[in-house]
């Protein structure tokens, strides 16, 4: 429950397949199974003028995207986002990313 546990300055915008953002791939990686859904939360709060949107995504160890979820409602003051990502493959070696 550490609000601070990261926090990224972003200075330039990406598109929502460049860019870049925090990954999580636990010890061993995230093991995820097709067609299950998986649950996340995220605090986040944009500075004043950034227009561009933040993803959550499941990604493999080739980079192919799983599952993700746009953050929709980012204002100027924290908030907790839920939602859930439906993993299209199975795998043992998946990451959480925030973009």
């Amino acid at each position: 429950n550490n609000r601070t546990a990261l926090r990224m300055d972003i200075t330039a915008v990406g598109d929502r397949d460049g860019g870049f953002g925090a990954a999580n791939g636990g010890y061993w990686g995230v093991a995820v199974r097709k067609g299950a859904g998986y649950r996340f939360s995220v605090y986040a709060r944009r500075g004043a003028g950034y227009k561009g949107a933040v993803w959550v995504r499941l990604v493999d160890s080739a980079g192919r995207v799983l599952g993700e979820s746009r953050v929709r409602g980012m204002g100027t003051q924290w908030k907790r986002f839920e939602g859930t990502l439906k993993a299209a493959e199975t795998t043992a070696d998946a990451r959480l990313v925030v973009m």
